[in-house]
């Protein structure tokens, strides 16, 4: 019976964390708590992204720090690594470009 309660106890644990989180996807400004959920980070790291304005965010009042949701999904995303394809068609783009040159260069 004991154990029955703790398997309970988590799996009531697990949906109140899933609640949460689409709780954060429906906002769309956070506050700086709900940014570390958002981002996964600790508030140190939050606090370093901040201070080196390397993350975008609002202090409407000496008191709180915002961050537009939108914003933050746009930070995620930059600096796109290229995957093998996209690297070999650049490739082959760049071959192709300086083929055409250097024909129009030996004539």
């Amino acid at each position: 019976m004991v154990e029955k309660l703790k398997q309970l106890d988590k799996k009531l644990d697990e949906l109140t964390a899933l609640i949460q989180e689409q709780n954060l996807l429906q906002k769309d400004v956070l506050n700086f708590h709900e940014t570390c959920q958002y981002l996964k980070l600790s508030e140190a790291s939050l606090h370093r992204l901040k201070a080196n304005s390397e993350l975008p965010f609002y202090r409407p009042s000496k008191r709180g720090v915002y961050f537009k949701r939108k914003e933050l999904d746009q930070w995620l995303l930059q600096n796109k690594s290229n995957d093998k394809t996209s690297i070999e068609d650049k490739a082959f783009a760049y071959i192709e470009a300086h083929k055409t040159n250097d024909i129009i260069n030996k004539h």
